[in-house]
Formats: C-alpha cells, structure tokens, sequence
C-alpha cells in the first residue's frame, strides 16, 4: 500500500498547493483602486464674446410729431407735444 512518507509528502503538496490558490484567490479579490474620474471641461468660450442688452427711457418735453398737431385757442397751429419713449437695445457677438 501507501508508505507514510509518500501520503505525508503528497498532502504537503496539496496543502501547498491550496495555500497557493487561495493567495491567488485573494490577491484576485483585492479591491482595485478607486478610478480617478477626468474633470469635466467648461465650454469653450470665444475670446471676443459679447453681449449688451439696453432698455432705455426717455421724456421729451417738447417734440415735434409728424401729422399730429393742435389747434391754440387764437387760431394758430401747436405742432409740439409731449414725448414718452421707451426703447429696447440687443447687441450679441
């Protein structure tokens, strides 16, 4: 049959053997290290980027409009009259 030394050296093989695979088996499991994620890019702004928007406001006191006019009460024709403007400006490069 089987002498002790032969069934003592195969079992120290296979312990060897199991040893081996299971430190293969954790160094396979070992947690890798967390990926470093690439910041995000801003968007490319043009150098010459413009904007200007303008919303402007004006009272004229006197203004002379075109086909609108009033009669004073001495006869004579009033072609001034009172302006309000409002204007809305939009500059964008």
């Amino acid at each position: 049959m089987f002498s002790i030394k032969r069934v003592l050296a195969v079992s120290a093989v296979i312990a060897t053997g199991l040893v081996a695979s299971q430190d293969a088996q954790a160094a396979d499991q070992a947690t890798p290290a967390p990926a470093v994620k690439a910041k995000p890019k801003a968007p490319d702004v043009p150098f010459f980027f413009v904007n200007d928007n303008r919303l402007t406001y004006a009272y004229i006191f006197q203004s002379a409009d075109a086909g609108s006019y009033s009669f004073r009460p001495n006869g004579s024709i009033n072609g001034k009259t009172a302006q309000q403007v409002l204007a809305y400006t939009q500059f964008d490069v």
